[in-house]
């Protein structure tokens, strides 16, 4: 699992498209929507999503590096743990059950 550098370009119609791509491909997986739909109950750490979601620390992560780069859900750290929530367009995912 190799984490790809973001592309970048100066073209607003390329960059609005590269967005778009990358948040289909965060809500087109039934994981990555019960992430989400677990995260509709509130914020959450990876060890509260582990036990709503039942997924292991190490792919939860990986999902969650999706979503984020999905711009679905954001994290901050707060008392020394990663507390993730969902965004505005991570919301969606009222509109998808």
């Amino acid at each position: 699992m190799s984490k790809k550098e973001p592309v970048t370009t100066s073209n607003p119609e390329v960059e609005m498209r590269l967005s778009h791509e990358l948040y289909l491909r965060a809500v087109n997986s039934p994981l990555r929507r019960s992430i989400l739909a677990a995260l509709t109950e509130g914020n959450a750490t990876i060890e509260e999503l582990e036990a709503k979601t039942n997924l292991d620390e190490t792919t939860l992560k990986w999902h969650l590096c999706v979503l984020e780069s999905g711009l679905c859900v954001e994290k901050e750290s707060e008392k020394g743990s990663l507390i993730y929530r969902l965004t505005k367009f991570g919301k969606v995912i009222d509109y998808l059950k």
